[in-house]
Protein backbone atom coordinates (compact mmCIF):
# COMPACT_ATOMS: atom_id res chain seq x y z
CA UNK A 1 0.00 0.00 0.00
CA UNK A 2 2.79 2.46 0.30
CA UNK A 3 4.40 1.65 -2.74
CA UNK A 4 1.08 2.39 -4.20
CA UNK A 5 0.57 5.80 -2.23
CA UNK A 6 3.71 6.83 -3.12
CA UNK A 7 3.70 6.08 -7.15
CA UNK A 8 -0.09 7.76 -6.91
CA UNK A 9 1.70 10.88 -4.68
CA UNK A 10 3.77 11.25 -8.25
CA UNK A 11 1.13 11.16 -10.35
CA UNK A 12 -0.64 13.96 -8.14
CA UNK A 13 2.67 16.22 -8.35
CA UNK A 14 3.07 15.68 -12.25
CA UNK A 15 1.09 18.43 -14.34
CA UNK A 16 0.61 16.58 -17.14
CA UNK A 17 -1.06 13.45 -15.11
CA UNK A 18 -2.78 15.70 -13.17
CA UNK A 19 -4.62 17.78 -15.82
CA UNK A 20 -5.27 14.20 -17.41
CA UNK A 21 -6.80 13.03 -14.43
CA UNK A 22 -4.04 10.23 -14.23
CA UNK A 23 -3.59 10.39 -10.70
CA UNK A 24 -3.98 6.44 -9.33
CA UNK A 25 -1.83 4.11 -10.52
CA UNK A 26 -4.03 1.20 -9.88
CA UNK A 27 -5.84 2.12 -13.00
CA UNK A 28 -2.79 2.60 -15.44
CA UNK A 29 -1.84 -0.87 -15.73
CA UNK A 30 -3.79 -3.38 -17.66
CA UNK A 31 -3.62 -7.44 -16.13
CA UNK A 32 -2.21 -10.38 -18.04
CA UNK A 33 -3.62 -13.14 -16.37
CA UNK A 34 -1.78 -16.29 -15.93
CA UNK A 35 -4.10 -18.25 -17.96
CA UNK A 36 -4.03 -15.62 -20.90
CA UNK A 37 -0.85 -15.64 -21.04
CA UNK A 38 -0.46 -19.81 -21.37
CA UNK A 39 -2.98 -19.13 -24.17
CA UNK A 40 -1.41 -16.68 -26.23
CA UNK A 41 1.61 -18.79 -25.68
CA UNK A 42 0.17 -22.02 -27.20
CA UNK A 43 -2.04 -20.24 -29.85
CA UNK A 44 0.60 -18.49 -31.72
CA UNK A 45 1.30 -18.91 -35.47
CA UNK A 46 1.08 -22.74 -36.08
CA UNK A 47 3.93 -23.62 -34.31
CA UNK A 48 3.59 -27.58 -32.91
CA UNK A 49 2.20 -28.24 -29.52
CA UNK A 50 5.36 -28.33 -27.44
CA UNK A 51 3.46 -29.95 -24.39
CA UNK A 52 2.05 -32.76 -26.84
CA UNK A 53 5.90 -33.34 -28.05
CA UNK A 54 7.13 -33.48 -24.32
CA UNK A 55 4.60 -35.84 -22.72
CA UNK A 56 4.64 -38.25 -25.94
CA UNK A 57 8.84 -38.28 -25.95
CA UNK A 58 9.35 -38.38 -21.76
CA UNK A 59 6.25 -40.52 -21.16
CA UNK A 60 5.96 -43.26 -23.21
CA UNK A 61 4.45 -45.77 -20.84
CA UNK A 62 1.44 -43.83 -19.65
CA UNK A 63 1.59 -40.83 -21.99
CA UNK A 64 -1.40 -41.94 -23.46
CA UNK A 65 -3.70 -41.58 -20.82
CA UNK A 66 -2.56 -37.76 -20.28
CA UNK A 67 -2.87 -37.01 -23.62
CA UNK A 68 -6.18 -38.14 -23.72
CA UNK A 69 -7.67 -35.74 -21.23
CA UNK A 70 -5.24 -32.90 -22.77
CA UNK A 71 -6.71 -33.29 -26.00
CA UNK A 72 -10.19 -32.31 -23.90
CA UNK A 73 -8.63 -29.50 -21.48
CA UNK A 74 -9.36 -26.38 -22.68
CA UNK A 75 -7.29 -24.59 -20.87
CA UNK A 76 -3.44 -24.68 -21.40
CA UNK A 77 -2.17 -23.79 -18.02
CA UNK A 78 -4.09 -26.70 -16.52
CA UNK A 79 -2.88 -29.00 -19.39
CA UNK A 80 0.67 -27.64 -18.29
CA UNK A 81 0.48 -28.48 -14.30
CA UNK A 82 -1.01 -31.97 -15.43
CA UNK A 83 2.66 -32.30 -17.04
CA UNK A 84 4.51 -30.67 -14.53
CA UNK A 85 2.92 -33.17 -11.76
CA UNK A 86 3.69 -35.99 -14.06
CA UNK A 87 7.05 -34.64 -14.18
CA UNK A 88 7.40 -34.75 -10.63
CA UNK A 89 6.72 -38.62 -10.73
CA UNK A 90 3.02 -38.73 -10.44
CA UNK A 91 1.00 -41.20 -11.96
CA UNK A 92 -0.92 -39.80 -14.96
CA UNK A 93 -4.29 -42.10 -13.98
CA UNK A 94 -4.14 -39.77 -11.03
CA UNK A 95 -3.55 -36.81 -12.20
CA UNK A 96 -6.15 -37.34 -15.01
CA UNK A 97 -8.84 -38.55 -12.13
CA UNK A 98 -7.94 -35.01 -10.00
CA UNK A 99 -8.53 -32.69 -12.88
CA UNK A 100 -11.59 -34.36 -14.73
CA UNK A 101 -13.11 -34.36 -10.97
CA UNK A 102 -12.06 -30.87 -10.82
CA UNK A 103 -12.96 -30.55 -7.15
CA UNK A 104 -11.15 -29.02 -4.39
CA UNK A 105 -7.67 -31.16 -4.72
CA UNK A 106 -7.63 -29.94 -8.49
CA UNK A 107 -8.27 -26.50 -7.94
CA UNK A 108 -5.42 -26.89 -4.83
CA UNK A 109 -3.42 -28.13 -7.57
CA UNK A 110 -4.04 -25.36 -9.98
CA UNK A 111 -3.56 -22.47 -7.30
CA UNK A 112 -0.21 -24.22 -6.28
CA UNK A 113 1.55 -25.16 -9.30
CA UNK A 114 0.15 -22.85 -11.94
CA UNK A 115 2.71 -19.73 -11.72
CA UNK A 116 5.61 -22.08 -12.25
CA UNK A 117 4.13 -24.14 -14.80
CA UNK A 118 3.89 -21.12 -16.99
CA UNK A 119 7.39 -20.18 -16.44
CA UNK A 120 8.22 -23.79 -17.55
CA UNK A 121 5.72 -23.46 -20.73
CA UNK A 122 7.62 -20.09 -21.69
CA UNK A 123 11.11 -22.29 -21.73
CA UNK A 124 9.98 -25.08 -23.39
CA UNK A 125 8.32 -22.80 -26.05
CA UNK A 126 11.98 -20.19 -25.68
CA UNK A 127 9.70 -17.45 -25.36
CA UNK A 128 10.32 -14.65 -22.41
CA UNK A 129 8.44 -14.87 -19.57
CA UNK A 130 5.74 -11.59 -20.14
CA UNK A 131 4.99 -9.08 -17.10
CA UNK A 132 2.05 -6.76 -16.79
CA UNK A 133 -0.20 -5.48 -14.63
CA UNK A 134 0.61 -3.69 -11.01
CA UNK A 135 0.82 -6.97 -8.71
CA UNK A 136 3.87 -7.96 -11.24
CA UNK A 137 5.45 -5.12 -11.24
CA UNK A 138 5.43 -4.93 -7.37
CA UNK A 139 6.61 -7.74 -7.68
CA UNK A 140 9.11 -7.62 -9.85
CA UNK A 141 10.67 -4.62 -7.59
CA UNK A 142 10.43 -6.90 -4.63
CA UNK A 143 8.39 -4.15 -2.71
CA UNK A 144 11.37 -1.36 -2.88
CA UNK A 145 10.11 1.94 -3.66
CA UNK A 146 12.46 2.59 -5.49
CA UNK A 147 13.03 0.38 -8.50
CA UNK A 148 8.81 0.44 -8.45
CA UNK A 149 9.09 3.79 -9.28
CA UNK A 150 11.76 2.92 -11.75
CA UNK A 151 9.64 0.37 -13.65
CA UNK A 152 6.26 2.84 -13.73
CA UNK A 153 8.51 5.62 -15.21
CA UNK A 154 9.43 3.34 -17.72
CA UNK A 155 5.95 2.11 -18.65
CA UNK A 156 4.89 5.32 -18.59
CA UNK A 157 7.38 6.65 -20.87
CA UNK A 158 6.57 4.09 -23.21
CA UNK A 159 3.06 4.74 -23.45
CA UNK A 160 3.66 8.40 -24.04
CA UNK A 161 6.30 8.18 -26.77
CA UNK A 162 3.15 5.83 -28.49
CA UNK A 163 1.06 8.96 -28.33
CA UNK A 164 -0.79 8.37 -25.18
CA UNK A 165 -3.33 5.40 -26.71
CA UNK A 166 -6.23 5.07 -23.98
CA UNK A 167 -5.66 3.62 -20.85
CA UNK A 168 -5.17 1.17 -19.18
CA UNK A 169 -1.60 1.23 -20.60
CA UNK A 170 -1.92 -2.21 -22.87
CA UNK A 171 0.34 -5.08 -21.42
CA UNK A 172 2.71 -4.62 -24.24
CA UNK A 173 3.57 -1.29 -23.41
CA UNK A 174 4.63 -2.59 -20.14
CA UNK A 175 6.20 -5.95 -21.03
CA UNK A 176 8.67 -4.13 -23.67
CA UNK A 177 8.98 -1.36 -20.77
CA UNK A 178 9.99 -4.20 -17.68
CA UNK A 179 12.11 -6.16 -20.14
CA UNK A 180 14.53 -2.94 -21.22
CA UNK A 181 14.16 -1.51 -17.32
CA UNK A 182 15.77 -5.02 -16.25
CA UNK A 183 18.05 -5.42 -18.15
CA UNK A 184 19.54 -1.28 -17.35
CA UNK A 185 19.29 -2.48 -13.93
CA UNK A 186 21.35 -5.45 -14.17
CA UNK A 187 24.17 -3.02 -15.75
CA UNK A 188 23.88 -0.46 -12.96
CA UNK A 189 24.61 -3.92 -10.66
CA UNK A 190 27.88 -4.30 -12.84
CA UNK A 191 28.56 -0.73 -12.98
CA UNK A 192 28.59 -0.47 -9.18
CA UNK A 193 31.69 -1.33 -6.46
CA UNK A 194 33.62 -4.35 -7.07
CA UNK A 195 31.97 -6.33 -4.00
CA UNK A 196 28.31 -5.89 -6.07
CA UNK A 197 29.33 -7.26 -9.02
CA UNK A 198 30.73 -10.53 -6.84
CA UNK A 199 27.28 -10.90 -5.58
CA UNK A 200 25.55 -10.69 -8.49
CA UNK A 201 28.23 -13.65 -10.49
CA UNK A 202 27.80 -15.21 -7.14
CA UNK A 203 24.16 -15.21 -7.45
CA UNK A 204 24.15 -16.38 -11.24
CA UNK A 205 26.19 -19.30 -10.41
CA UNK A 206 23.80 -20.10 -7.72
CA UNK A 207 21.15 -20.42 -10.30
CA UNK A 208 23.14 -22.28 -12.82
CA UNK A 209 23.75 -24.73 -9.81
CA UNK A 210 19.89 -24.83 -9.28
CA UNK A 211 19.52 -25.31 -12.84
CA UNK A 212 22.04 -28.30 -12.70
CA UNK A 213 20.53 -30.07 -9.84
CA UNK A 214 17.06 -30.13 -11.19
CA UNK A 215 17.93 -31.08 -15.06
CA UNK A 216 15.29 -33.77 -16.29
CA UNK A 217 11.86 -34.59 -17.02
CA UNK A 218 11.90 -36.34 -13.06
CA UNK A 219 12.14 -33.27 -11.46
CA UNK A 220 9.51 -30.29 -11.52
CA UNK A 221 11.19 -27.66 -13.37
CA UNK A 222 9.27 -24.87 -12.23
CA UNK A 223 11.12 -25.98 -8.94
CA UNK A 224 14.87 -25.26 -9.99
CA UNK A 225 15.17 -22.97 -7.07
CA UNK A 226 13.95 -25.26 -4.53
CA UNK A 227 16.62 -27.92 -3.61
CA UNK A 228 18.39 -28.72 -0.53
CA UNK A 229 22.01 -29.72 0.69
CA UNK A 230 21.36 -32.71 3.06
CA UNK A 231 24.64 -33.59 4.76
CA UNK A 232 26.72 -33.40 1.40
CA UNK A 233 28.75 -30.37 3.09
CA UNK A 234 29.63 -31.52 6.45
CA UNK A 235 33.28 -32.75 5.07
CA UNK A 236 36.44 -30.68 3.94
CA UNK A 237 36.32 -32.49 0.47
CA UNK A 238 32.31 -31.97 -0.07
CA UNK A 239 32.87 -28.44 0.84
CA UNK A 240 35.56 -27.71 -1.59
CA UNK A 241 33.59 -29.65 -4.15
CA UNK A 242 30.82 -27.05 -3.69
CA UNK A 243 33.07 -24.02 -3.58
CA UNK A 244 34.28 -25.01 -6.88
CA UNK A 245 30.62 -25.15 -8.00
CA UNK A 246 29.96 -21.46 -6.69
CA UNK A 247 33.42 -19.87 -6.79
Amino acid sequence: RHAVAVANRHLEEDAWFKNNGYVKVDVLFEDLSAEDEARLLVEQGNRKDELVAWVSSKFPNDGAILLDWMAGEPSPLRRAVGVVLRNQGKPAHEIVAVFRENGAEARDRYHNYHRGALHWLCRLYHTDKKYAGLNAVLGLAGNNIRVFLDYCHAITAEWMADGCPPLPISWRFQNAAIHRQAVILRENLYSAARSTVEVNQFLERVGRLFEAAHKGPRQSEPEINHFALRGEVSDEASRERLDKWLL
